[in-house]
């Protein structure tokens, strides 16, 4: 049982106006249920884990992401993305330099590497170390002391 109260003492509600505006509310949240993974109505057991191999496959990647610092989006198509190893930039590296402050990032430098395993997309971002040196470099730049 509702109860309805109007802070309008002029507007007056009967029973059966008030049973009607019940009816369509019920309706609209009817139409607006969570009908399953993402709204999109698909059932939760049958789309993401509808094999063992499917089911082990995503308990290793929910093991794989928890322990990352990082867990970076796939830019291809928004899935988390797996830490697969690092990369050492040396040869081959020409680096960017500003003026007379020279290069913004010198080589040599470590880059992290992360995987998609929906799609296989490789990215990579430089490592803490590179990241630091990159911004003193940008911090030298500044005119202000």
């Amino acid at each position: 049982m509702t109860l309805q109260v109007d802070l309008d003492p002029n507007k007056e509600m009967n029973k059966d106006a008030r049973s009607d505006e019940s009816d369509d509310k019920d309706e609209e949240d009817h139409d607006h249920k969570e009908l399953g993974w993402s709204n999109f109505q698909w059932e939760d057991e049958g789309i993401l884990y509808d094999s063992p191999e499917a089911i082990k496959t995503q308990e290793g990647m929910d093991v794989l992401l928890h322990e990352q610092e990082e867990v970076p989006e796939c830019p291809q198509c928004r899935e988390y993305m797996v830490f697969v190893g690092k990369e050492a930039v040396s040869e081959g590296f020409m680096p960017h330099a500003v003026g007379d402050h020279g290069p913004l990032l010198q080589a040599p430098y470590t880059m992290n590497v992360y995987t998609c395993m929906s799609c296989y997309q490789v990215s990579k971002f430089l490592d803490d170390k590179a990241r630091l040196q990159l911004h003193e470099s940008i911090q030298r730049l500044s005119k202000s002391e």
